[in-house]
């Protein structure tokens, strides 16, 4: 099992520990490009379905929250949105999930609310290492990216907004992104 120590906790990150017939609560973050919207189709449905309680979290500048981005949002922000969400719903032994740039997110926000959390999950997520415990190092080609297309703070999205949702013979979803 892979854990984060935080301040003498630790807070593990794989769901094999949880029981099948428990119910949990679920914080859902999203990437870069993304928000709620990404989780509302398919996965919030079925979490709830099966009796969770669920909220997804759309971070501040990204997704339907676009209208507020600026040079000044950061990954505190992110953090911030997050550990928001834990805050003012007053969620206690969470299960907080996160994709992509999601992973750096729900790193930071077990560091600042270690004591809400039950459980991490990164899926296909930045995930923190012993070399790189803060899962915020920038590429180089990345940095390149930011200073040449995204205006010096961010990086453009160089893929199609439309996502092509199907669904298998045997019932599970899948996604695949135009254009990418």
């Amino acid at each position: 099992m892979l854990a984060i120590r935080l301040e003498n906790r630790m807070v593990p990150h794989v769901p094999g520990e949880r029981k099948r017939t428990q119910v949990a609560t679920f914080v859902v973050v999203d990437g870069a490009w993304g928000g709620a919207w990404s989780w509302n189709k398919f996965v919030v449905p079925r979490l709830r379905a099966s009796k969770h309680t669920v909220f997804a979290a759309t971070l501040t500048g990204l997704g339907d929250r676009t209208h507020l981005a600026h040079p000044g949002i950061d990954l505190d922000t992110h953090v911030q949105d997050v550990a928001n969400v834990l805050f003012y719903e007053d969620l206690h032994d969470v299960i907080l999930a996160g994709h992509s740039y999601g992973g750096r997110v729900i790193t930071g926000v077990a560091r600042r609310s270690a004591d809400r959390l039950a459980q991490l999950v990164y899926l296909d997520a930045f995930v923190p290492t012993p070399d790189n415990p803060e899962s915020i190092g920038i590429s180089a080609q990345s940095q390149r990216r930011i200073d040449t297309e995204g205006d010096g703070w961010r990086i453009a999205r160089t893929w199609s907004r439309q996502t092509n949702w199907t669904r298998s013979p045997s019932g599970h979803v899948r996604a695949g992104h135009g254009n990418r």
